[in-house]
């Protein structure tokens, strides 16, 4: 075989595998993979598909991991296992979710893999880039979780604050704290409201983390001023934690809901509240705002002008 050119040995080696893996003989398979991968030889994406692919339909974990570790820091393939052996535990872990009473245990386990993730990027054994797509993956499904737990019968909120302390203090990773601060935020319950003002009473850093875009957003699907006005307390409550971006958009997200429901007097003064603190709201809101105003004032005159007319009207 080395009389082969480097392109013949990449096309016998891959075809070697193939044979291998329509044979399922996966231990086969494994060791041509193996011996060629300790000299940096790997085979094209094809072939190392098709080896995955058998594997993951067999929920052969183990021999996934054999192919992690044997592959080289610096390879894709690497990454590519690693992915693979992660995807089978999230489905492990939604399924495990289904079961009622298993709910909790799954929420365990979403934390741990994780924290995994979380450490193996930290140590080298998987690359940001690799390990991006798992994280998004993790918080995704972590957040699914919060906000079907919050308010439910079998609510399990200690584990949901702790496994996000935990998060937070190893990896400074506060996602699931926001997910959690954010689903009782939203709760119709009082109670749970007054938890979600403590979490930032507590750990008032987070409030300038907050996607306070992305809960706007959230809170303009309700179209209940109330909330507006909560997000812009919580700012003005920690002006010192929270941002320049978070308080502009508080107010012009209040703004926009009272000009939304022609409410004239509660954004004037939402305006002038926001002018005292020296607080911007962008143009394109004022000038909403002033376009209701003049037509609130057209219409005022208007009214009073027929009320004069009909005053002087001479009856028929």
């Amino acid at each position: 075989m080395d009389t082969l050119s480097p392109e013949l040995q990449q096309e016998v080696r891959d075809v070697k595998i193939l044979e291998a893996i329509c044979e399922e003989d996966v231990e086969a398979a494994i060791e041509i993979f193996l011996i060629n991968s300790k000299v940096g030889l790997f085979p094209k994406g094809e072939a190392t598909q098709a080896l995955v692919q058998l594997l993951v339909a067999n929920n052969d974990t183990q021999s996934l991991s054999l192919l992690f570790r044997g592959s080289p820091e610096d390879s894709q393939h690497r990454d590519l296992f690693y992915k693979e052996i992660t995807n089978m535990q999230f489905r492990d872990i939604l399924n495990l979710w289904e079961e009622k009473d298993k709910q909790l245990d799954a929420w365990i386990n979403i934390i741990e893999l994780y924290r995994t993730i979380l450490a193996d990027r930290f140590e080298g054994r998987i690359s940001r880039v690799g390990s991006e797509g798992l994280v998004g993956k993790c918080r995704q499904i972590s957040k699914l979780f919060v906000e079907s737990n919050i308010g439910s019968e079998n609510a399990f909120e200690d584990a949901i604050r702790s496994g996000g302390l935990r998060l937070a203090s190893e990896y400074r990773d506060v996602y699931v704290l926001l997910s959690f601060w954010e689903a009782l935020f939203f709760s119709n319950k009082f109670e749970s409201q007054q938890k979600a003002e403590k979490i930032m009473d507590d750990f008032p850093q987070l409030v300038g983390l907050v996607d306070i875009d992305s809960a706007i957003a959230r809170a303009s699907r309700f179209n209940k001023e109330d909330i507006f006005r909560r997000l812009l307390e919580l700012n003005l409550r920690h002006e010192k934690t929270t941002t320049t971006y978070h308080k502009s958009r508080s107010f012009e997200a209040l703004l926009a809901n009272q000009t939304k429901y022609s409410k004239v007097e509660a954004g004037e003064q939402t305006i002038k509240t926001a002018k005292t603190m020296n607080i911007r709201i962008t143009a394109d809101y004022l000038l909403d705002f002033m376009a209701l105003k003049k037509s609130s004032d057209l219409t005022a005159s208007t009214s009073f002008l027929e009320s004069l007319k009909n005053i002087f009207r001479r009856p028929k």
